[in-house]
């Protein structure tokens, strides 16, 4: 798990979001941190340069939805493709069953 702050017996690593610098820890590989917060920044200057929106606190609320909305629609797309692959999975053991 990420967190925000300084933990003492976890790693350590500074991250700049939006301008601002973060201290996160966490028992997580540092290039993996790094990434996330590279996502994280991108999608909040996206926010501030397509929106009139001036407060870093709305900015960030609307990249959680957005990011939110990604997850849940990969999720419901992960469940489909689930579905569909047992389905067919299914089928095939039929027809590998009538064959023997």
């Amino acid at each position: 798990m990420v967190e925000y702050g300084q933990a003492e017996d976890e790693d350590r690593i500074k991250v700049n979001i939006h301008g601002v610098e973060y201290t996160i820890s966490g028992d997580i590989d540092d290039d993996y941190v790094k990434r996330l917060a590279k996502y994280v920044d991108e999608k909040m200057w996206e926010v501030a340069e397509s929106s009139a929106l001036t407060s870093d606190t709305k900015i960030a609320v609307l990249v959680a939805l957005n990011i939110a909305n990604e997850l849940f629609t990969m999720k419901q797309s992960n469940t489909r493709e689930r579905k569909e692959a047992t389905k067919k999975t299914k089928d095939l053991l039929e027809k590998i069953e009538d064959i023997i």
